[in-house]
């Protein structure tokens, strides 16, 4: 590449962006070449880049040898399309030749174009890698000189791994119908579209896709744009029978006959109709001349009328274009002419100019009272009643006369006209005498109390003219106005209603704090003639247009305009112009359209002074206490007092052991102390075993029976643990003792735990059944005694008594009945009785001593169902480690005796 080239392609290279082309072009000369190009990705993962050659400003009959040589990236192929060559040779294609080169470079067939054309090439197999593809064009012109010219295409390099052309971005437009407008369905696949929407009104659209990694579209991009149109819905002459409105022209002026319309012609009414009608209302004003037409009700009509009211006239016939009913004269159009206004001829006004020395003026002027004219002074849209009247001193001073309705003036003025154009006055003699003095801007000497205004009461703040991103939020000691974004609704205002004389206004002021982009500016409601009618804002933004300036966006305030506004001066202007004018309203506004944040201090005007502050209620009420005390399994528990706050999270139990809760305050709500949050800390107290209820054996019953001879212990265990105390133990034992060493003891069984623990359902639990007394046994049938305590068989079979056989145990003086641990009572073994022997039949009574083992002297528990007699014998029962004790009872046997036929013991 040569000196030339390179510099151009550096040139080029600042413009480049991602997938972008560019054509660099040689110097500006006679003869110009330029080359450009375009690339897509192609489903093998390499990019073709289709070039363009476009060669201008050459003159006719001048030829040009161009060549092109491929830079980067390699490897990649040249090939011509339309030129009718075959593949380049050594990496070079011809384009053009001279005449005598066509067989150049060992190519054939090169074409041999003169003049100003354009070609294309194509650049193939670019690796998906490459960020940038290059190629160099050479131009030899014959008659000439020469030129370089290099084109790069910016490749985004993704395109190496081969992607498949299934990407599908398409519209399906439905047609219009008389109802509704044409609509639109799109399809994509492989693909997404773009984020910018689409739009489905009327005309030409276009909406773009992305394909999808990995997909490309049919044309080899991965980016493709969908047009589609969207036509209005049908006319109602498709659809709907003729319809027609009816519109009322007025005509500048009255036409010369009944045929000859005046023009420009201003709207006055549209009427729909369903005939050709002009059979409707025209104003009968006089001296006023109308043209009545009826149109076809069409799109056309449609646009006409709307463009008419927005102010556009007729300026001829068919402009802008009509389309009018196919009518004749009084069918079509009519003329409607009222009758001519009386005239009316304005005398001048009388004018007295008194010259002051200080420059002002006591100037006057006097107004006639004339049937048919309205006056105007200084304002054109305030009537004044006929009389005399100051003129301002410089000026201006502008004085209307206007026709009233039905009168017409005088010509050539015919509806108004104005003296002046403006009359100024200055000073040319000495003396003040008798000169009308302006009043002027009075500083506060006596200053009113100042008006607070808080967010639990505004005192006369109104914020209804903040829009819906600004904001007003009442901080310590100020006023928070901010405005987010530049949208119409950034806006933030506040006013509040005065009644302030304008002279009287002092140095109004606005105190701000912490101002980050536009600061908010003050602003003053002025009724500029005392009239009670809020006539605009005269607004000052610092010294934005100057120091002490204020603008207005209204008209007729009477001050030079400046600054883009209709009056801008200082307040001593506006209240020279105005002199009764009064300040109605105070207050500030930020926006809208602008972006910014401040916090107003305080506003004062004249001898008020406006401030603000945000307080808090005392209200805010947190506290905790424990509801519950602590029971022999419980701790106790908490109760919390909440109102205007709100717990922030559950209560976190501290080293010490205490629990703490932290409340915070809501609203413009405060704690008694003044803050917004309030911890509270209480102590539960654990659960207290000494507080639980001891169990007891209430209830409680053990029986000494004689059955069938046999003498039983019957016994009901009966546990009362009504705060469910765990037991130590749950085995029930019976103890005989002699208190000489010989002891007898049994378990009688279990007691279950279902009285037990926290979870437990019941109070009481029992265990109840019968047990043979120590040394006496039955048979196998559970019923039939085999023996008695102190009595045994001898050798003969006979019974005789013994001390063995647990035979202590018919004298014992005390029982012990145990859970854990055990108490004991007193008892005996009851002497035998007529119908219960409790003892065996004694043929015998020898008395014998021989001990009996203790398995000799139990047996099964039976049933009953032979006579029972007795007494009962109530034995103490320990429970849970506490001893229970059934006060005063005794535990007792009944051993009932029995007499057997035939048989005396």
């Amino acid at each position: 590449m040569n000196l030339k080239r390179l510099g151009a392609v550096i040139g080029a290279a600042a413009l480049l962006a991602a997938g972008a082309v560019v054509g660099i072009a040689a110097p500006a000369s006679a003869h110009t070449a330029v080359v450009s190009g375009t690339a897509s990705c192609q489903s093998d993962g390499t990019y073709t880049i289709t070039w363009t050659y476009k060669q201008t400003l050459t003159p006719d009959g001048d030829h040009a040898d161009v060549k092109v040589t491929s830079h980067a990236p390699e490897p990649s192929t040249l090939y011509a399309t339309g030129v009718g060559v075959s593949a380049p040779v050594d990496g070079q294609l011809w384009l053009n030749a001279w005449t005598d080169h066509a067989s150049s470079g060992g190519q054939t067939g090169i074409p041999t174009r003169t003049g100003n054309w354009t070609t294309t090439f194509t650049q193939a197999g670019v690796a998906g890698t490459s960020k940038v593809a290059t190629v160099s064009v050479q131009t030899d012109w014959q008659g000439w000189g020469s030129a370089d010219n290099d084109g790069i295409v910016q490749l985004t390099g993704d395109c190496a791994t081969a992607k498949a052309r299934d990407a599908v971005a398409s519209a399906i437009v439905t047609p219009p119908t008389c109802a509704s407008t044409s609509t639109v369905q799109f399809a994509i696949e492989h693909a997404t579209w773009d984020s910018d929407g689409y739009s489905t009104q009327p005309g030409t659209h276009t909406r773009k896709a992305t394909a999808d990694v990995g997909h490309l579209f049919s044309d080899g991009h991965a980016h493709t744009s969908v047009t589609y149109v969207i036509q209005k819905k049908l006319k109602s002459s498709h659809c709907t029978p003729t319809t027609y409105q009816t519109v009322v022209w007025q005509m500048p002026t009255k036409p010369a006959d009944s045929s000859s319309a005046t023009w420009p012609q201003t709207f006055v009414s549209a009427t729909p109709e369903t005939t050709e009608t002009l059979d409707v209302d025209v104003p009968t004003t006089c001296g006023t001349y109308y043209q009545v037409d009826s149109y076809i009700d069409n799109a056309t009509t449609q646009s006409l009328i709307a463009a008419a009211k927005n102010g556009t006239r007729l300026t001829s016939p068919n402009h802008p274009a009509e389309s009018l009913a196919p009518g004749g004269l009084n069918t079509a159009w009519r003329f409607v002419i009222n009758a001519d206004c009386t005239t009316v001829v304005v005398p001048d006004v009388t004018w007295t100019d008194n010259v002051c020395g200080n420059g002002t003026s006591n100037a006057t002027l006097t107004l006639p009272a004339v049937e048919g004219v309205v006056w105007h002074v200084n304002n054109p849209n305030t009537a004044e009643a006929p009389g005399t009247y100051p003129m301002n001193a410089g000026g201006p001073n502008i004085i209307t006369a206007t026709a009233a309705p039905g009168y017409v003036l005088s010509a050539p003025y015919e509806k108004s006209i104005t003296f002046g154009p403006v009359r100024t006055y200055q000073s040319t003699t000495p003396g003040t005498d008798n000169c009308y003095q302006p009043p002027t801007i009075d500083a506060c000497t006596n200053p009113l109390p100042g008006i607070l205004s808080t967010n639990l009461d505004a005192n006369g703040w109104d914020f209804s003219d903040t829009r819906s991103l600004g904001t007003n939020t009442y901080v310590s000691h100020g006023l928070k106005v901010s405005t987010t974004g530049n949208t119409s609704e950034a806006k933030a205002a506040g006013y509040h209603p005065v009644d302030i004389p304008l002279k009287d206004v002092g140095t109004p002021s606005i105190d701000l704090d912490g101002v980050t982009g536009v600061a908010p500016g003050l602003q003053l409601g002025i009724d500029r003639d005392g009239n009670g009618t809020w006539d605009g804002y005269l607004v000052s933004e610092g010294d934005t247009y100057g120091a002490g300036m204020w603008w207005t966006n209204k008209d007729g305030f009477g001050v030079a305009a400046g600054g883009g506004y209709p009056s801008l001066g200082t307040l001593q202007d506006y209240l020279t112009a105005n002199p009764n004018a009064k300040v109605v309203s105070v207050g500030y506004s930020l926006g809208s359209g602008v972006e910014g944040s401040a916090i107003i201090r305080s506003i004062t005007v004249g001898c008020q002074t406006f401030t603000f502050d945000h307080q808090s209620v005392q209200g805010a009420v947190a506290s905790a206490s424990a509801s519950a005390p602590a029971t022999c399994h419980a701790a106790s528990t908490e109760s919390f007092t909440i109102d205007n706050a709100e717990w922030q999270g559950p209560a976190t139990q501290n080293d010490d052991g205490s629990w703490s809760r932290t409340a915070v305050a809501t609203g413009d709500y405060v704690f008694a102390d003044g803050s917004t949050t309030e911890t509270v800390t209480y102590t539960l107290t654990p659960a207290d075993a000494s507080q639980c209820a001891k169990p007891t054996l209430d209830g409680s019953a053990v029986t000494g029976k004689c059955l069938a001879d046999a003498p039983w212990i019957f016994y009901d265990v009966v546990v009362d643990n009504p705060d469910h105390v765990a037991l130590d133990s749950h085995d029930v034992t019976i103890t005989m003792s002699d208190g000489k060493g010989d002891t007898w003891s049994k378990k009688l069984g279990t007691i279950d735990s279902s009285t037990e623990g926290a979870g437990a359902t019941a109070d009481t639990t029992e265990l109840s059944d019968k047990v043979l007394w120590p040394g006496a046994s039955v048979a196998a049938d559970g019923v039939t005694p085999t023996g008695w305590p102190g009595w045994t068989q001898n050798a003969s079979g006979a019974w005789v008594e013994t001390t063995g056989n647990f035979a202590w145990t018919r004298s014992v003086t005390s029982a012990t009945l145990e859970v854990n641990p055990s108490l004991s009572v007193e008892v005996s073994y009851p002497p035998a009785t007529p119908s219960c022997a409790a003892q065996p039949p004694v043929t015998t009574t020898d008395a014998v001593s021989t001990p009996s083992p203790d398995a000799s002297t139990s047996a099964a528990s039976s049933g009953t169902g032979l006579a029972e007699t007795g007494s009962n014998l109530v034995f103490p029962l320990v429970a849970g480690g506490a001893i229970i004790v059934l006060g005063g009872a005794a535990l007792a046997f009944a051993l009932i005796r029995r007499r057997k036929t035939g048989t005396e013991q």
